[in-house]
């Protein structure tokens, strides 16, 4: 013989059940809309836009940076230093980027000056070259020295 486990359930009167079915039940969800094809071609896009622009823009700055040795996308080692001769031509006609910029120079410090805090080391007198650094090493004027920095 099975016994039953579990509470005992009074009964309760039609109307009374009623109510508590009315209460329990809940009206049914209506299904989610579904965007238009239109609206999930927007994001689409975008995505796209922004791979293109983040290809594009280092094949843009190699193009502004061909035939400039010294000069090199951030972070990327240049083809070669340049001498304090070469760098006004080399910077010729280069203009502000939204991107860094490194360059890398080679010559003889003349200008070694501190204001306590920082250091500032300029070399080359046509195109004046300078890097704030907070330690002078004991360098002074003369001192042949290369410089690589990003602006």
């Amino acid at each position: 013989m099975r016994q039953s486990v579990g509470g005992f359930l009074p009964s309760l009167p039609a109307s009374a059940t009623q109510r508590r079915r009315e209460r329990v039940q809940r009206p049914a969800r209506e299904p989610a809309l579904k965007p238009p094809q239109t609206l999930r071609l927007v994001p689409l896009m975008q995505k796209r836009l922004i791979v293109l622009a983040f290809l594009a823009s280092p094949c843009l700055a190699a193009n502004t940076l061909d035939h400039r040795p010294a000069f090199s996308a951030g972070d990327l080692p240049p083809e070669r230093h340049a001498a304090c001769e070469e760098v006004r031509s080399m910077s010729t006609g280069l203009e502000p980027s939204e991107t860094r910029i490194d360059l890398a120079v080679e010559g003889r410090l003349t200008l070694v000056r501190t204001d306590g805090v920082l250091w500032y080391l300029v070399m080359c007198s046509d195109v004046r070259v300078m890097c704030v650094t907070y330690q002078g090493n004991d360098m002074k004027a003369g001192d042949r020295v290369a410089f690589k920095g990003g602006y």
